[in-house]
Parts: structure tokens; sequence; C-alpha cells
């Protein structure tokens, strides 16, 4: 197949997988899109995903997967603390408006609620889970029949592992003869869960500087901070508004991993929606991505990740039999494992942050609350030519190698590109 035709039946691929509306378009039918990376889920709310038909003759056989936990609490107490402290000072000087009365007295219940909860997963985030199983057994119901086996691993941390056991749940559930193993143990946490001290520094500096600049430019919340206190001069003399506006951010994106009717989307105006997707969008390309601020070296934290999957495939396909890899963690390690492969073209090296909107670098898309990248395998009778797809959320995308029958690719070619890749 010809260069020319690979490009164009990508691009066609794309307009398929999802329908190309702006940002500000996706924000306004749906707000907590504004969340950036505590956006919940999408799917049973949203219309699931049409898959493309496997070839003719090709069946699944096997399932890799890495997946984010579900919804969860916020994970530092002080993000509901703050706050509430800040709002409590206003109101002390009488410099609260009437709604932003109303918001300190929900967010001190929401404070109160939190408590005893710091990190854990939230019953959205079980509902999350259990729905991602329900639907691979539906979507690939010859992996999971018989005695198949499901081996799942987890992150230590107790919201990946419930959210594991969640999905353990809806397999049984399915079919009771499955042999499933599920564990959550430090010895898997090299490649489940790997950072180290360079990429911390890179990010405490980008942080410090390129960061903090773009929010500076695109954190103007004139209507927000209008709608909660009387006197804007005394909010620039006397609050924090920086750490104010960025709490209160974390809890109003984090209300949609709660069943709950309290929203406070209606404090921000159309643009401030935007700016508070644009600016957790920047953030973690710059930190888990490859983006030349942080020297491109994000993804690397994933080369572990990436070769247990591929030995897991080999010996997978070795073996012959219907079976699956789970595996469960955080948004911080799928985010570069997608950039690593260069899933879906969300490795792409963007120079500047204003690009990354119109390059389709969108965070809400990658690693939403519940996040997961499933790889799924086919083969056909009496031939050993195996097949893959890679979705996304449940979204076909595409490998960075070239196929005649994507969003089919032959496992050859794929594995072949990522094993020199991943070479010293």
């Amino acid at each position: 197949m010809n260069r020319t035709f690979y490009i164009l039946s990508l691009l066609l691929l794309s307009c398929n997988l999802w329908a190309q509306k702006s940002i500000i378009e996706e924000i306004r039918e749906d707000k907590n899109i504004s969340g950036g990376g505590y956006y919940a889920y999408p799917y049973p709310e949203h219309p699931l995903p049409r898959l493309t038909p496997a070839p003719k003759g090709y069946k699944p056989f096997y399932i890799s997967h890495y997946g984010r936990h579900g919804s969860r609490w916020l994970h530092d107490a002080s993000l509901y603390k703050m706050p509430v402290e800040t709002l409590a000072k206003a109101e002390h000087y009488g410099k609260l408006t009437s709604r932003g009365q109303e918001v300190l007295v929900q967010l001190r219940q929401i404070q109160q609620e939190s408590k005893g909860h710091i990190g854990e997963l939230t019953s959205v985030g079980a509902r999350q889970h259990e729905g991602i199983a329900q639907r691979m057994t539906k979507n690939f119901p010859e992996i999971f029949k018989g005695d198949a086996l499901i081996d799942c691993k987890s992150s230590v941390v107790m919201r990946c592992a419930l959210s594991m056991l969640n999905e353990v749940k809806a397999f049984k559930a399915f079919n009771p003869r499955l042999r499933i193993t599920a564990d959550a143990s430090q010895a898997d946490m090299w490649y489940l869960v790997y950072g180290n001290e360079k990429a911390n520094e890179l990010e405490r500096r980008a942080r410090d500087n390129e960061i903090a600049a773009y929010k500076g430019n695109h954190m103007h919340l004139d209507h927000f901070l209008q709608t909660l206190f009387t006197d804007q001069q005394f909010v620039q003399d006397s609050l924090d508004v920086m750490n104010f506006v960025g709490n209160m951010a974390a809890v109003i994106s984090n209300q949609q991993s709660h069943d709950t009717n309290v929203s406070f989307w209606d404090l921000f105006d159309e643009q401030e929606l935007l700016n508070n997707w644009l600016c957790d969008n920047a953030f973690w390309y710059v930190v888990r991505s490859s983006s030349p601020i942080t020297e491109g070296y994000m993804p690397h934290l994933a080369e572990n990740l990436l070769r247990n999957i591929i030995e897991s495939a080999d010996k997978a396909i070795s073996e012959g039999k219907c079976q699956a890899n789970l595996r469960f963690g955080h948004d911080a390690c799928l985010m570069p494992l997608v950039s690593l492969m260069n899933i879906g073209n969300y490795g792409a090296v963007i120079d500047d942050l204003e690009d990354l909107p119109e390059r389709n670098w969108w965070l809400h898309r990658i690693i939403p609350m519940g996040g997961n990248l499933q790889i799924i395998f086919y083969r056909k009778k009496k031939s050993d030519d195996i097949l893959v797809k890679a979705l996304l959320c449940e979204n076909e995308v595409t490998f960075p190698v070239q196929s005649d029958l994507a969003p089919y690719y032959h496992w050859s070619d794929v594995r072949d590109f990522y094993l020199k890749m991943l070479q010293p």
C-alpha cells in the first residue's frame, strides 16, 4: 500500500473514530469535559462507539489491557479544606455574594463527607469498571468462554485494586467458570507504576516555569470571582487567588465522581470553562507526554510496561488459548504508555502548548476516570497471521505502523516496531 493511501486511510479512520467537533463545542454539550483529567468515564451516558468488524475468518482470542482507576474522592484533604477556609474568611468580612454563601454551605458539607475517604474509589468509579468489563465480555465473548484464564494485576493503591475487583465481579457474573487471578503486589509495581527522580525533577521545573506561565495567561476568571465575592479589591489584596481557583476547580470538576445533584458549573462562564480545560490539558501534556518542555522524556516511564505487554502477548500467542492480561493503575502511567506507543497519534511532539487543541491532543479522551487501553488480538484457522486492534477508552485508534486492514494491524509489524523503539 503506497504512503498516500496509507495517510488517507488514517485520516478517514480518525474521522470515523470521533466526530470532529471543536473543544468548545464538546464542552457546550457536556460541561463535565472541562474537568479534563477529572472527566468521568463517559459510557453508557454517551453513545457507545461502534466497532469495525474483524476481517473475515478472524476471531478474538486475547486481550491485553491497562486501565486507570475509576472516579474517586480527591487525593488530598487540603483541596477540600482550602476553599472552605477562603470563603469563610470572605464571609467573616461580609464579602460573599448570596451565591457565594450558598457555595460555602455546600463545600462545608462536601468537606465533611470527604473525611475518611480521601483518594478512595467512589460508587461512580465502581460502576464505571463494572460497565467496562461487561462491555468487554459483550464485545469479545469468545475470549471469556469456558475456563479461560483472566490474569489481573493492580497497583497497590486501594482505589486501583477495587477497580480491578469490580471488573472481576462482572467477569464472574458473565461466566462463573473463568479462572481469574487478581493480585495487588509491590512485586508488580516496577512496570505497573514506574517513576524516577529525573521525571520528578523535570516536572518540578516545568510546574515552576512553563506551566505556571501558561496558567497565568489562561486563568482569567472574572465572572467566577464576581459570582462569589462582592469586593474584587478584597479578593486581590486578601486572598490567595491562584491557589483558591486551582483548588476550587478540582472540587468542582470532581463532583462528577459522585452520585450527587450538586453542581457548580454555573459559577463559570463559557470562556472560563474552556480555560479550566486548557490548563489541565497543557499540564498533562507537559508532565506525562512528549512535550519538549520536559525533554520528551516522560513516555519513557512506560518502557517497562510496554515490554511486559509484548512479553505477555508472546506467551499468550504461544499457548494458543483464550485469555486476558488486565492491569490496573493510574493516569500518570496510562498517559506515558499511550504517548510511548503513539496510539492515536497521542505521542505527537507539539512545540507550542497553544497548538494542543487544534492538534486534537485532548486529555479527556485519553485518561478520564476509568480510562483504559485495550489491545485485542485476533487469529484465523490455518493461518499464523495474528491481527491486533487498539481501543482507547473503547474507541478504535491507530497504531503508528502501516496497515492494509486499519483499524486492524498485523501483530508482527506492531511488535517489530515497538521492539526496535525499545532498543537501548
